[in-house]
Parts: C-alpha cells; sequence; structure tokens
C-alpha cells in the first residue's frame, strides 16, 4: 500500500479535533494551559522483537509515553505518530498487522480518552521505527519532577518489579524455565508484551507526592537518577521491593532479585512523599486497593545517590544498574 492509501485506511480512523483529516502537514491545537510534552521511539530487535504481534507493539509505543506522562502527574490529550515499516519484512507487516495495530491503538485511546493529531509514514530497509510524541495536561498547578525530591521522605513503588524483565527471558529460552506453571509463565510473557502504566494514580499523586519518575530501564537506576537530580540520597530495601507470585517462583537467590530490579520495563511508578502525608496515602491506598509499596527513604542531603541494602543489612553493589541505551 501506497503512504495516504495506509494513512488513509488505517490512521484516519484515530484522528481528533485540530487533526485537519491529516490533510495538511500540520495539526493545529488551541491551549490555555501548560502542556506536558513526551517522546518515546521503539525500533525493532531493541525494544522489541520484529515477529512480536501488532497489538503488542501497539500497546508498547503508547504505553511507555503515557507512563512518562502519568510519571509527571498528567493525562494524555492527544499523539502523534511517525512510523517506518521495514521494506525487506513486508510479508510481516502487512495489511492485517496495520489494522491490528489500528485497531490496538484505538481501543487504548478510547479507555484513556485521548486521540491522533498527525505523523507520518514512512519505510525503512530492516526495522521497524515507531516514534510517539504524547501531549498532556497537568492535573495540579504544578507537574510532578524528577528533581524535587526532599529529606525525610518515604519512597514507594507502584505495581510489581521485574515482571516484563523475566518475560522477556522466558522469550529468549522457554526451556530454562520448563519449572513454571503455564499461569506465571503467561503472565510474565503478557507483562513484557502489554506493559501497563498506573495510569489512574496521577490524579491521586499530585495531592501526596514530592517527586516521582517512572521505571522504564529499571528501578536501581531510575531511582538513583531521581536522587542524584534531587542532590539526596536514597536509601532502600531489597526485601521490600514488590515481587510477583510468578516471580517469587522464578528468584532463588540474591542475584535474581537484582536482576529483576534492574531488568527495566516495568512502567511502573517510583515516588517520593513527606512522611507527614505518607501513613493517609497509605491507608488510602489500602482502603482503594490501590497497589503501592513502601520500599525506602530520604534521609540527608549531604551527599547524593542511592543504597540498596539486603535482608541483612549490607550494602549493595551492582555492575549493571538498568538498561543502556
Amino acid at each position: 500500500m501506497q503512504e495516504f492509501d495506509i494513512i488513509n485506511k488505517y490512521f484516519k480512523p484515530l484522528i481528533g479535533k485540530g487533526a485537519l483529516d491529516l490533510i495538511d502537514d500540520c495539526a493545529i491545537v488551541q491551549v490555555k494551559d501548560n502542556l506536558i510534552i513526551n517522546t518515546d521511539t521503539i525500533v525493532s530487535n531493541q525494544h522489541f522483537f520484529l515477529e512480536d504481534p501488532a497489538p503488542s507493539i501497539a500497546t508498547k509505543i503508547l504505553m511507555v509515553n503515557l507512563s512518562d506522562i502519568t510519571a509527571m502527574g498528567a493525562k494524555p490529550l492527544y499523539y502523534s505518530l511517525s512510523i517506518s515499516l521495514p521494506k525487506n519484512h513486508h510479508n510481516l507487516y502487512n495489511e492485517q498487522w496495520l489494522s491490528e495495530f489500528a485497531d490496538t491503538l484505538k481501543k487504548i485511546q478510547e479507555l484513556h480518552n485521548f486521540y491522533l493529531i498527525g505523523g507520518d509514514t514512512t519505510t525503512s530497509n530492516n526495522d521497524l521505527v515507531i516514534s510517539v510524541t504524547m501531549f498532556g495536561k497537568q492535573y495540579a498547578s504544578k507537574p510532578l519532577l524528577k528533581s524535587t525530591a526532599q529529606v525525610n521522605e518515604d519512597v514507594f513503588v507502584s505495581g510489581t518489579i521485574g515482571d516484563s524483565y523475566w518475560g522477556l527471558q522466558i522469550l529468549k529460552n522457554d526451556e530454562k524455565f520448563r519449572f513454571l506453571s503455564k499461569e506465571h509463565k503467561d503472565f510474565l510473557i503478557n507483562s513484557y508484551h502489554y506493559p501497563k502504566p498506573p495510569i489512574h494514580l496521577a490524579k491521586l499523586l499530585v495531592n501526596y507526592v514530592s517527586s516521582c519518575t517512572d521505571v522504564s530501564d529499571g528501578l536501581w537506576v531510575d531511582l538513583e537518577k531521581l536522587c542524584n537530580y534531587s542532590k539526596v540520597l536514597g536509601h532502600i530495601n531489597l526485601a521490600d521491593v514488590p515481587l510477583s507470585k510468578a516471580v517469587q517462583e522464578i528468584v532463588k537467590n540474591e542475584e535474581d532479585i537484582i536482576k529483576s530490579i534492574t531488568g527495566g520495563d516495568d512502567y511502573q511508578l517510583i515516588f517520593t512523599i513527606p512522611k507527614s502525608k505518607s501513613v493517609n496515602f497509605q491507608k488510602y491506598c489500602k482502603e482503594h486497593c490501590l497497589e503501592v509499596s513502601k520500599i525506602g527513604h530520604i534521609d540527608n542531603n549531604n551527599t547524593h545517590g542511592l543504597i540498596v541494602k539486603n535482608a541483612k543489612g549490607e550494602i549493595l553493589s551492582c555492575t549493571t544498574k538498568g538498561f543502556v541505551h
């Protein structure tokens, strides 16, 4: 199919106000407040496998962006999408693939109330490359930042950590994980294919949180960056990091837990809350069945970084703390 055929058939049904029917080269949007803007790009054989199903790839490109928007305490409004389809793999990326890809985008848009306003469609030689720029609106007067953690705050993380990492390991070597139950294996693989950032938390967090980031490269490295940007010293306990029952079936030792917190692709949130608000926050989350866990604290700003301790209280070191781009 030619570019404009693809646009008209698959992408035009996704548009909203300001897209100008994807006829013009620009969109037009009117704004009164600050816009939260994020761009993420995913590339085959680096962020996903060429043969991954279209719904998985569509989910990833939107969710990695939604994760960043959520971490800023914002809601999505609209986005632009650029896609380069590989000429040397046209058998994979055919009309059925495009249909499934676009259908998944539409489902996610409708679920979270945002829409497409533009983009670009082109070709590459070997790699599928997809880039999204997403625009959001902050819930409060100020966005949540990575650089605003303070002394005397608790460190929290949403959801569970390591599911996507272990799902990827299963896809790379299924035989190695033959001891896993089918239920747990499917859960971990789905966590890799279909990330689910806690978008529902954004509106709540702006009432409690001082600083926030998402876990994309790995909990260890992403929290360490937050502490460095804020010029504070963070402490977390390895034993307090929340692991799903599926991951608990896998981890046999401290090294496996470290792999869980450095593997990345979790798209959960790490955030800090003043101790004066921490108890009420935990109470609210418990009453409303929100999955958050306290994993550490911030205790001084004479130095900055992150200290990770094991169950014995020993300080751990790690050569690779997260995904390296």
